[in-house]
């Protein structure tokens, strides 16, 4: 592992802490293969405290085992933040995914990372 390894990631995971003081993150696993984008599996998890590291988190991903290029973190968090009750969570996992079907560029307003922690984005497929 290099250096660099997971430092999107961190930064993004530490900005997000600091601004709503925890928050719930909705989890998506994806495969990305011939130009598609496919959810492999979905979960969620409390975020209480700011020490999470992207080894911590790839560990977690991968207990999955899925093969999986990258995931999705969508933050979720009630006024004045924290996290979600679970029933909350349930519903918000829930819409996110049938959000993400409906169109995977909504891929792009969640931190998306591939399977080195490094920031990504999905741009549309150009069909000429």
């Amino acid at each position: 592992m290099s250096s660099s390894d997971g430092a999107d990631f961190k930064t993004w995971f530490d900005a997000k802490y600091a601004e709503t003081d925890g928050f719930t993150a909705l989890i998506l696993l994806i495969s990305m293969a011939n130009n598609r984008v496919d959810m492999l599996s979905c979960s969620y998890v409390h975020v209480i405290g700011s020490g999470t590291t992207w080894t911590d988190m790839k560990a977690m991903l991968d207990v999955s085992r899925r093969k999986w290029d990258a995931f999705a973190v969508f933050p979720e968090y009630p006024p004045g933040g924290g996290p979600l009750i679970d029933l909350v969570a349930k519903a918000r996992l829930q819409e996110r995914i049938d959000d993400v079907t409906a169109n995977r560029m909504v891929l792009n307003d969640a931190g998306l990372f591939d399977a080195r922690g490094r920031s990504i984005r999905i741009d549309p497929l150009e069909i000429n």
